[in-house]
């Protein structure tokens, strides 16, 4: 009975190991990354990732340093709300070992759009490789986003 009880708690903690920790300032490589058909573009990322909430703000290049928003999600398989850019969205964010998967579906504008990012952290959290499908207006495509993690300002 011990040994199956020590089993467990092992397997336990090795699971819980598993779930990295993306908290960090994060700037987008566009040489290391395919945006399929969409134009390449400078973005930055602070989050914070206190398990199971994750919120980061997102900076685009234009106009220099502007945030274009807040988005926070909590981590638990189910169905929860978030705005982005002014726009409610349907989203749910879990788990899959240690890889984070984010879907997010509605109406952005006049368009709906459904988004998948499962966000995978490369070796010695130096990176995190999102990959994207994206569904909406143009079609379905699939971008590979390499984030490096930087310094914090």
């Amino acid at each position: 009975m011990r040994t199956l009880a020590l089993l467990l708690l092992t397997a336990m903690l090795g699971f819980a190991q598993d779930k990295p920790n993306f908290t960090g300032h994060w700037e987008l490589s566009v040489t290391k990354s395919d945006f399929a058909k969409q134009p390449a573009r400078a973005v930055r990322f602070i989050v914070v990732h206190k398990e199971p909430e994750l919120e980061y703000e997102v900076f685009h290049d234009a106009p220099p340093g502007a945030s274009a928003g807040k988005l926070k999600y909590v981590i638990n398989g189910q169905e929860g709300n978030v705005v982005a850019q002014g726009n409610p969205l349907k989203y749910k964010a879990h788990w899959e070992g240690p890889v984070l998967v984010v879907e997010t579906w509605g109406k952005f504008g006049q368009n709906e759009i459904k988004l998948t990012d499962r966000w995978e952290p490369q070796p010695e959290g130096k990176a995190v490789r999102i990959y994207r499908h994206f569904e909406g207006p143009g079609g379905a495509q699939d971008q590979k986003l390499l984030f490096e993690k930087q310094a914090e300002k």
